[in-house]
């Protein structure tokens, strides 16, 4: 029956609702989800004005707008402590659920989830352990896909077009944008992702593996000496146990993904021998060029 609760025991999740399901061969297959499926409603903002009396711009918390969010889609409850305090107008209004959490998220570095009914951010964090590799036997070939070593991270904020750097080489920096960044905030994600060892290894891989442990979005597996990030997980439950299929994308190690970053950082350096209006540099310092 669609919609019907469906529950596991052991394994700490929450609860599912099924989306379909079909009989063939005596096999019957059910796809459900949990309540985060909902988040793609749109938000109700219709109790929220954008100006206050004075005609100036109305500002909420944001865990009032999230707590608003959560309660939309079903939740029981759900709150926001992070690095954003306050949502204006234009942040939520027009916006399904969904994005304003996504905007929320790529500021706190994490991701959102159904914890038991409640919905609940997961910020990510450097891992100094991992969980172990299922046996072999009881998984195809772990393929890696390139390690990237990250000491650094260049992000663009998506409201102000304002680029911020850390200052490591392209080679060792990861592209990040969202819409609610500064100097300030850059610089407590870089130490978010890095850690306290400075620096974070990334590893694209991909594996699939018949267990029983449920392996989360976030987790690290150590295999061969690294820890292998999961980023994506998906876990189908049959009679021999949990099919459970983990990958992280390829590293990314190309110069073109960040040529353009580059190329404004340089071009908006002065240059010797060039003009700025009525101002140039010369060999011998600044000098004011006036036409007559």
């Amino acid at each position: 029956m669609e919609g019907q609760a469906v529950t596991f025991n052991g394994f700490g999740l929450p609860t599912f609702y099924i989306a379909s399901q079909d009989y063939k061969g005596g096999v019957a297959s059910i796809t459900a989800y949990d309540l985060c499926k909902n988040l793609d409603i749109p938000f109700d903002y219709s109790d929220y004005t954008q100006f206050n009396e004075d005609g100036s711009a109305k500002w909420y918390s944001t865990s009032l707008i999230v707590s608003a969010a959560a309660n939309q889609c079903g939740f029981s409850s759900g709150g926001y402590s992070g690095r954003t305090a306050q949502l204006c107008y234009n942040d939520f209004s027009g916006k399904t659920c969904r994005a304003i959490l996504e905007d929320l998220s790529k500021a706190d570095v994490g991701h959102w989830q159904d914890s038991g009914g409640v919905l609940a951010f997961v910020p990510f964090s450097a891992p100094s352990s991992g969980l172990a590799a299922p046996d072999s036997g009881s998984r195809t070939e772990i393929v890696k896909r390139g390690t990237k070593v990250i000491t650094g991270i260049y992000a663009s904020d998506e409201i102000y077009g304002t680029e911020y750097s850390t200052g490591s080489s392209w080679a060792h920096t990861e592209r990040l944008s969202g819409r609610y960044l500064s100097e300030e905030t850059v610089q407590q994600m870089t130490a978010q992702i890095l850690g306290s060892g400075g620096e974070y290894d990334y590893h694209g891989w991909e594996s699939t593996a018949l267990t029983d442990h449920l392996y989360n979005i976030g987790d690290h597996i150590a295999y061969d000496g690294d820890l292998l990030p999961v980023l994506s997980a998906d876990n189908s439950f049959t009679a021999l146990g949990i099919v459970a299929a983990l990958s992280a994308p390829a590293a990314d190690g190309s110069f073109s993904e960040y040529h353009d970053l580059y190329s404004r950082e340089i071009d908006g350096k002065l240059s010797l021998g060039k003009s700025y209006g009525c101002f140039f540099a010369g060999d011998k310092g600044f000098g004011l060029r006036i036409d007559i």
